[in-house]
């Protein structure tokens, strides 16, 4: 919270120097309050930080508050963003979006800083819950990009065409730098060379988009029985370098489609991500379908993440250490496994302008491949499950308040 009340001060600053040039300011806050929980022990839903819960609902991590602040004129715009949560028993800050915004003229402009990434439909309001019908956004799509932020520039044209409007994003340059605990345990993701074009085109019905995009990560592996297995096989001449998260080009492309008819509203998106990593190449989709009933929305959805198969197959690895090192690299297969389906029921209910009361029911089923560990072995994809736990599904359920103002 001072995190963000000092960004806003700062930027009440700045924005009374440029009073006297024209400018104006805008503040705005958004975030949610959430509770959520498990149906059984021996679960985590990764990225929600509900961990364990039976039988009683608990605050969740995935409560937020964040701020806004918008300084602009006809030419310039200047906008930050700060949002925090509560995650291991404290307050964390993230400064989500912080750029400048420069307009050349009525279809071209340039952003310079920190934005949020535009790949997906609604990817760069991620945040601000209160826009989307869905309660929970389908964690295991949203996340497979390694980014949910960056430093960059960005080139938009903008055109409308009849009832068209069309618009073209261009990334030519970006990065990012930022500790990581829910991959590999504290440590550190670097992100650059990020190269991003998308296209989408909309009209007051139908909103269209496609995106492709490469970047370059790293992250260190400090873990000792991770590097004793790699080691151990890289010495008996096998090729290792696709068990690694070093200086990895990752390529993506995602396709989306929203469509409104009536009160009937559908929201789809495909996404495919190739890393030639120890992150095994990934195809996720989900399909939401909704109606809106005066300030009543209620909603169905289904999505999937599915990792490549092939990646967690060993049969071509040579191990003449009695299969420990072979063996060894398939328990740390089995735990990088992002595989799983999410059938999701829920609703909407706008309580007023700018307050939104948000229920959710998830049946979550993981899916394995490779070799089962499952009895020795806890699986850490977007679903974690505890070693010795023989369930592939769990129920989430989570409601709360969605504001902005």
């Amino acid at each position: 919270m001072k995190q963000i009340n000092s960004i806003l001060v700062s930027l009440s600053l700045v924005s009374s120097l440029l009073v006297a040039n024209d400018f104006s300011t805008k503040i705005n806050y958004f975030g949610n309050l959430t509770t959520s929980s498990l149906n059984k022990d021996g679960f985590n839903t990764k990225g929600y930080k509900v961990d364990d819960v039976q039988n009683h609902f608990q605050l969740s991590s995935y409560s937020k508050l964040g701020a806004q602040t918008t300084i602009y004129n006809d030419r310039w715009m200047f906008v930050a963003q700060a949002v925090t949560h509560y995650e291991d028993n404290e307050l964390k800050a993230d400064l989500t979006w912080l750029n400048a915004k420069y307009t050349i003229n009525d279809d071209f402009s340039i952003r310079g800083g920190r934005m949020q990434s535009s790949a997906f439909l609604n990817s760069d309001v991620r945040d601000i819950d209160y826009v989307n019908t869905w309660g929970l956004e389908p964690n295991a799509f949203y996340t497979m990009l390694p980014m949910k932020f960056y430093d960059g520039i960005e080139i938009t044209y903008n055109k409308v065409i009849g009832d068209y409007y069309i618009n073209l994003n261009i990334t030519p340059y970006g990065e990012l730098k930022t500790d990581m605990d829910d991959l590999v345990s504290d440590s550190t993701l670097t992100v650059k060379d990020i190269n991003i074009i998308s296209f989408d085109i909309s009209n007051n019905d139908f909103k269209f988009k496609t995106t492709y995009g490469q970047v370059n990560i790293n992250i260190p592996i400090k873990d000792a029985h991770y590097n004793t297995v790699i080691t151990g096989l890289q010495n008996q001449n096998n090729d290792m370098s696709k068990y690694s998260y070093t200086d990895k080009r990752i390529s993506f492309l995602t396709v989306g489609f929203e469509y409104n008819y009536e009160n009937y509203s559908l929201m789809t998106e495909f996404a495919q991500i190739d890393s030639n990593s120890l992150i095994a190449d990934n195809i996720g989709y989900y399909t939401m379908l909704s109606y809106r009933y005066d300030k009543f929305i209620p909603f169905i959805m289904y999505s999937v993440g599915d990792n490549k198969e092939s990646h967690f197959d060993t049969t071509n690895i040579v191990d003449n250490s009695n299969q420990q090192f072979k063996e060894g690299l398939d328990q740390i297969l089995y735990q990088t496994n992002n595989s799983q389906k999410t059938i999701s029921l829920g609703f909407r209910y706008d309580l007023m302008i700018g307050v939104a009361l948000k229920a959710q029911i998830d049946k979550i089923t993981i899916k394995d491949y490779g070799v089962d560990y499952s009895s020795t072995t806890k699986r850490v994809g977007y679903t974690q499950r505890d070693a010795g736990v023989c369930d592939d599904s769990v129920y989430q359920a989570t409601i709360g308040l969605s504001f902005v103002f």
